[in-house]
């Protein structure tokens, strides 16, 4: 976040209009894909409160990048930086470990084309990304989260952000003292209606200065019989095959089975 373009918020928010979330959701996860919002946190931690959904849109994208300074000033396709005037292409780095980066690749450099931004891919496997991340070698950064991802150090996914954390998986992309502050009242406190209103104001850091996007979130079923109650879903610790359903699970009584 500290080199231009992607320093630039403008470019960041001209980047997230370009990418079509719906055709990344189909191809990466078909009909268990869903897109995401502006606040990067699936609505599952959310409970639905969240920022709009993302939307493709690349019209506004190529205007809020006029609007900017960056124009296509030598008329080859690709826009120009404003200081230095060489044309502007964006080394993303992508894990090679990862199923679904393939097919996905081109349709993300076919958006970024779309609104004259040029897109050179490098591929890495975990350890040699993890190096690459830590030394910034690098304009974009194609990554995944996990559920313990999303609830580690602050919850909410800051601990992908906060640029005081090391380790492998993480950008600790974020310096803002802002940003860190919010982070450090949510670890402070215990009080659950004060730290609703803490994660709603990360919800809407993420939007506001977009660190990272979430392409799309996956849906995952957990199948069981209409026979049993099942009392607790983490995603974190099996599905519905974790300690405290199997602790509670019971079998309904026989008016309570739906059909």
């Amino acid at each position: 976040l500290k080199r231009p373009p992607v320093s630039d918020l403008a470019f960041r928010r001209a980047v997230a209009g370009a990418l079509d979330y719906k055709k990344i959701a189909q191809s990466l996860l078909a009909k268990s894909g869903k897109t995401a919002s502006a606040g990067f946190v699936p609505t599952a931690l959310t409970g639905g409160n969240r920022p709009p959904e993302l939307v493709f849109s690349p019209g506004q994208s190529r205007r809020t990048l006029t609007e900017a300074g960056y124009e296509d000033t030598d008329q080859d396709g690709l826009l120009n930086h404003p200081v230095s005037g060489t044309n502007i292409r964006l080394k993303l780095l992508a894990r090679s470990d990862l199923e679904g980066m393939a097919p996905l690749l081109p349709i993300i450099s076919h958006n970024l084309g779309q609104i004259g931004i040029g897109l050179d891919v490098e591929w890495a496997d975990l350890s040699t990304w993890i190096v690459r991340v830590r030394k910034k070698e690098h304009d974009l950064v194609l990554f995944r989260t996990t559920p313990w991802g999303m609830l580690m150090e602050a919850g909410y996914g800051t601990g992908y952000f906060d640029s005081r954390r090391s380790g492998g998986g993480t950008l600790a992309n974020v310096e803002d003292p802002e940003f860190h502050r919010l982070c450090d009242k949510i670890l402070e406190t215990t009080d659950p209606d004060i730290r609703v209103r803490l994660y709603q104001k990360i919800l809407q850091y993420y939007a506001g200065h977009l660190p990272a996007v979430a392409l799309c979130w996956a849906m995952n079923a957990y199948p069981f019989s209409n026979r049993l109650s099942i009392p607790v879903v983490n995603p974190v610790e099996g599905g519905i095959l974790n300690r405290e359903t199997l602790a509670q699970i019971r079998k309904l009584p026989a008016e309570q089975v739906s059909p």
